[in-house]
């Protein structure tokens, strides 16, 4: 596949190219038990990210409603995989954690994961493995760096 120099084609490139890898990730995450929804795996890798983590934050950093997402924590906390405790200076702060379940969970998704990529990965050479992970690294940076944080291209 060859990009043009339009400014639109790397985005329309990379949306097409990360398919792949973008359902390998999906359905490596469906075959373990218990099976959580992609939604469900997002709100339990961050609430692990930045436990403790308050009901709103976590709202803010899924970018849902305090309804929507109460009702999500309601799914995986009657699962099992998630606690909510009440704030100790004011019980009306809810504090979300991730249970001992919800990190073995997301440790054998992980695990699961690792093997997948690892079978594509053994299918390319050397050369373009590197090449993926430099690509990879740069789009990392790129996409949690702040706007305007240096994130310009080389001349």
């Amino acid at each position: 596949m060859t990009i043009s120099n339009s400014d639109s084609a790397p985005a329309a490139a990379l949306a097409r190219l990360s398919e792949p890898l973008i359902e390998l990730c999906t359905a490596s995450a469906a075959t373990v038990l218990p099976r959580i929804s992609p939604r469900q795996l997002h709100v339990l890798l961050t609430v692990l990210a930045e436990e403790p983590i308050t009901l709103g934050t976590l709202g803010r950093r899924l970018g849902a409603s305090p309804s929507a997402t109460s009702r999500r924590c309601d799914r995986l906390q009657a699962a099992g995989l998630l606690t909510r405790t009440g704030g100790p200076a004011d019980r009306r702060t809810v504090f979300v954690g991730v249970t001992a379940e919800g990190r073995l969970l997301l440790h054998r998704i992980r695990e699961k994961r690792h093997r997948d990529l690892r079978r594509v990965l053994d299918r390319m050479d050397d050369d373009r493995q590197h090449a993926l992970l430099r690509g990879l690294l740069a789009f990392s940076a790129a996409a949690v760096a702040p706007s305007g944080a240096g994130g310009e291209k080389p001349a």
